[in-house]
C-alpha cells in the first residue's frame, strides 16, 4: 500500500463513507435481524431506530469474527471483501423486494421518530464529523498506533501475531475496530488513516441512538429515551473528548455498551427464555470483547447493577440467562481474551505508572481537598465538569430530587433509578482504588484499571439520571409557549417556565462550545500537507529497512503507520511493549543528547545502538510538546540534509 497524493478528509469522503457504512453495516445486521424474526415475535420489541442501531452492532461484530476466520489462510483481502459484500446485498435486497409490502409500514415508522431525535443527529453529526474535515489523521497520539494495527491486517491479509518487520514483540491488542476499518478500506479509494477517523467519529455519532435504546428499554418511556439520545448527542463530552487524543477502540466498545444493556434488560425484564435475545447479548459480548476489554468490563457492572435492582422481584432465572450468554460470548472470544491476559503479564509498573502520573496531575483524590469548601470545588470541576460538562451533572442532580420527591414503591421507574445508583458506585468506587486513591484495595489485576478510561463510563449513568430528570423538568415547567400570557401566570409557573428556559440556554451554550472544542482539535493532528509528501518522498528514496528517529511532539512517529518504516521513540502502543525497558531508557538517553550534544560519542553510539538512518524533524509540534531544534544538525558533517520544506527536515546520519 503506496502513500499516494491523497488529499484530506473532503466533504465528497465524508458522505461517501457514510453512505456506504449505513448500506453495509444495515444490510448485514439486517439479514440476522431477519432471520431471528422467523424464530420469535420478541424482536418486535425494538422499534425501528433501535432495530437499525442493532444491525449496525451485529455487523460490527460479524466483520473481526470473520477476519479470525479467514486469518489462518490469509485470506482477508480485496477479493474476500468485495465477494462478501456483493453476497450480502444481493441477499438483503432480494429479501426487501419480496417484502417491499413492508415498505410502506417502514415509512410510517420513520415519520414518527421524535423532531427531538431528528435534530440531535443532524447536531451530533455536525458536531462530530464535521470537524474532521480538512483533516489527514485523528488529531493526539493515539490514532497512529491504531493506524498501523490496521495497516498490519492489511499486509498480513488478516490479524497480525507480531508487529513484524517493524518491532519484533506480539501484537496483544483488541483488533475490532482496525477490522472493520481494512474492511471498508478494501471498499473505498481513501487511506486507511481517513477511513479510521471517520469510522471512530460515525461510532461517536451513533452513540446517542445507543443511548436511545438503553431508555427505551430502562424506564419503558419514549421520551426519556428520546431526551437522553438529546442529551448525549449534544450535550455531554463523553465519548467527544476522546478526539483530542484517541481512544478510537474505546469509543467503538461505548457505542456497543447501551445495547448491550438494553438487551440485557429486555431478558431480566420478560423473566422468561429468550433465544433471540441470547444471541443478540451473545453477539454484543464478542463485540466488546474485539473493541476493548474496559467497556467489556463497564457493561458487567452496567448487568450486575440491573439484575441488583430487579433482585426483590426474584428475576434471577433471567440473570442468569443473561450470564450464560455472556459466557458464551467469552467462549467464542477465547482466543482474543487468552492474549488480552497475556499483554497484563509484565505491565504492571506500566498501568501504575500511567495511574500514579494521572493522579498526581488531577490531585483529585487529594484528601485535603475534601476539607475545605474551596478544595471540594477544585475536585468537582476536576472529577465532574471537565468529562461531563456543566449541564448533565445539573440535570442529573435535578432527576435525582424528582426521584425522592416522587418516590413511589408501585412506580415502575424505581428500579431503573436504583440500576443508574449502583451502576455509579460501582464505577466510582472503582476510579478511586489506587495507590494514592481514596482507598486502596490490592485485587488481583487491580492495575489494569485504568481511571482514565473507568471514570468516563460514569457518562452512561449520568445520561440517564440526566434523561429522566429532563423528562420530568419539561412536564413540571409546561409549555414554555404560556410565557407569552405572563400576566395570567403565577409565580409559581414563572420561576418554572424561566428555569427550564434557563437549562436549555444552558445546554445550547455547552453544545456551541462542545462544537468549537472539536474544531480546535485541528491543532493537535500532528501531520499536515507538507508531512504528507516527505512521507512520500521517504517512501520513494529511502530503503524499506531504513530507520528514523522521531520524537512524539510532531508528525514524526506516524511514518511507521503511512510511509511504512522504523521508528524510534514509539516504544510502548497502547501497553503493549514495542521495544525492551532496556530500549525505552536507552531511547530517553538519546532523545537527550540529540538535544544538549548531537555531535558527542556517546550520541553515535546511541544512535548505532538503535541503527538509525534518519532524523524526522516535523512541521508542527502538537499539545505543548517541544520539536527537535534542525540547527543542531544543520552545518554538521555528520548530519546530511537530504530534504527540507520549511519547518520539515530530514538528516540522513553519516558515520564516520
Amino acid at each position: 500500500m503506496q502513500v499516494d497524493t491523497y488529499q484530506p478528509v473532503t466533504v465528497f469522503s465524508l458522505f461517501t463513507f457514510s453512505l456506504l457504512f449505513y448500506v453495509v453495516m444495515i444490510a448485514m445486521g439486517g439479514l440476522v435481524l431477519w432471520f431471528f424474526s422467523h424464530f420469535e415475535s420478541r424482536i418486535q420489541r425494538f422499534d425501528l431506530i433501535e432495530k437499525m442501531v442493532l444491525c449496525v452492532a451485529i455487523s460490527s461484530t460479524f466483520i473481526p469474527l470473520m477476519v479470525f476466520v479467514l486469518t489462518p489462510f490469509s485470506g482477508f483481502n480485496y477479493l474476500t471483501t468485495i465477494c462478501i459484500m456483493l453476497f450480502i446485498l444481493a441477499i438483503a435486497g432480494f429479501i426487501a423486494l419480496k417484502n417491499k409490502h413492508k415498505l410502506k409500514e417502514y415509512i410510517v415508522e420513520l415519520r414518527s421518530i421524535p423532531p427531538i431525535i431528528v435534530i440531535t443527529l443532524a447536531v451530533s453529526f455536525g458536531i462530530r464529523l464535521f470537524p474532521t474535515l480538512g483533516l489527514y489523521v485523528y488529531p493526539g497520539n493515539d490514532a497512529k498506533f491504531h493506524t498501523l494495527y490496521a495497516y498490519l491486517i492489511i499486509r498480513n491479509r488478516g490479524y497480525p501475531v507480531t508487529f513484524a518487520p517493524f518491532y519484533p514483540v506480539a501484537v496483544t491488542y483488541n483488533l475490532g475496530l482496525h477490522a472493520v476499518a481494512v474492511f471498508f478500506f478494501y471498499l473505498l479509494p481513501f487511506p486507511i488513516e481517513q477511513i479510521l477517523m471517520l469510522l471512530t467519529n460515525t461510532y461517536n455519532f451513533l452513540f446517542p441512538i445507543s443511548m436511545y435504546s438503553l431508555g427505551s428499554k430502562l424506564f419503558d418511556d419514549k421520551r426519556i429515551a428520546a431526551n437522553m439520545c438529546f442529551l448525549s448527542g449534544v450535550v455531554t463530552h463523553v465519548p467527544m473528548i476522546f478526539f483530542n487524543w484517541g481512544g478510537n477502540s474505546y469509543i467503538f466498545g461505548f457505542f456497543l455498551i447501551p445495547l448491550f444493556i438494553s438487551v440485557a434488560v429486555q431478558m431480566i425484564k420478560e423473566n422468561k427464555f429468550s433465544l433471540v435475545l441470547s444471541i443478540l447479548l451473545v453477539i454484543l459480548t464478542v463485540g466488546l470483547i474485539y473493541a476493548h476489554y474496559l467497556p467489556f468490563f463497564i457493561a458487567i457492572c452496567g448487568l450486575v447493577s440491573v439484575n441488583f435492582s430487579h433482585f426483590f422481584k426474584r428475576n434471577v432465572k433471567s440473570f442468569l440467562n443473561a450470564l450464560l450468554s455472556v459466557f458464551f460470548g467469552l467462549l467464542i472470544s477465547f482466543p482474543r481474551i487468552l492474549l488480552s491476559i497475556s499483554a497484563t503479564e509484565g505491565r504492571e509498573s506500566f498501568f501504575i505508572e500511567t495511574m500514579i502520573k494521572w493522579w498526581a496531575k488531577t490531585q483529585i483524590f487529594d484528601l485535603r481537598y475534601f476539607t475545605s469548601l474551596s478544595g471540594l470545588e477544585k475536585v468537582f470541576v476536576r472529577l465532574v465538569i471537565k468529562d461531563f460538562g456543566g449541564s448533565i451533572p445539573l440535570i442529573a442532580f435535578i432527576g435525582l430530587l424528582f426521584f425522592l420527591s416522587r418516590f413511589n414503591r408501585t412506580n415502575s421507574k424505581n428500579n431503573s433509578i436504583i440500576s443508574i445508583f449502583v451502576w455509579s458506585a460501582i464505577l466510582f468506587l472503582i476510579t478511586a482504588n489506587g495507590p494514592i486513591g481514596l482507598y486502596f484495595l490490592e485485587f488481583p489485576y487491580w492495575y489494569i484499571f485504568d481511571p482514565t478510561y473507568i471514570r468516563p463510563g460514569l457518562t452512561l449513568p449520568l445520561v440517564s439520571m440526566a434523561g429522566f430528570g429532563f423528562t420530568n423538568l419539561s412536564n413540571w415547567a409546561g409549555s414554555i409557549g404560556d410565557l407569552k400570557y405572563f400576566k395570567k401566570l403565577t409565580p409559581t409557573q414563572i420561576f418554572q417556565k424561566v428555569f427550564f428556559v434557563f437549562i436549555l440556554i444552558a445546554v445550547t451554550i455547552e453544545s456551541l462550545l462542545l462544537f468549537n472544542y472539536m474544531v480546535g482539535n485541528y491543532e493537535d493532528s500532528a501531520v499536515t500537507t507538507a508531512d504528507y509528501q516527505a512521507f512520500i518522498w521517504i517512501q520513494n528514496n529511502t530503503d524499506e529497512n531504513a530507520t528514523f528517529f522521531v520524537t512524539s511532539a510532531d508528525a514524526g512517529e506516524w511514518i511507521v503507520a503511512i510511509a511504512h518504516r522504523r521508528t524510534y521513540s514509539m516504544a510502548k502502543s497502547n501497553g503493549d511493549n514495542l521495544v525492551s525497558e532496556e530500549y525505552v531508557t536507552k531511547v530517553n538517553q538519546l532523545k537527550q543528547r540529540l538535544k544538549e550534544n548531537p555531535e558527542s560519542e556517546e550520541t553515535f553510539s546511541l544512535l548505532k545502538y538503535f541503527s538509525i538512518d534518519y532524523i524526522y524533524i516535523g512541521k508542527k509540534a502538537i499539545y505543548d510538546f517541544q520539536r527537535l531544534d534542525p540547527n543542531l544538525f544543520l552545518g554538521s558533517r555528520n548530519y546530511e540534509p537530504v530534504y527540507s520544506d520549511g519547518d520539515i527536515w530530514i538528516f540522513k546520519i553519516i558515520y564516520g
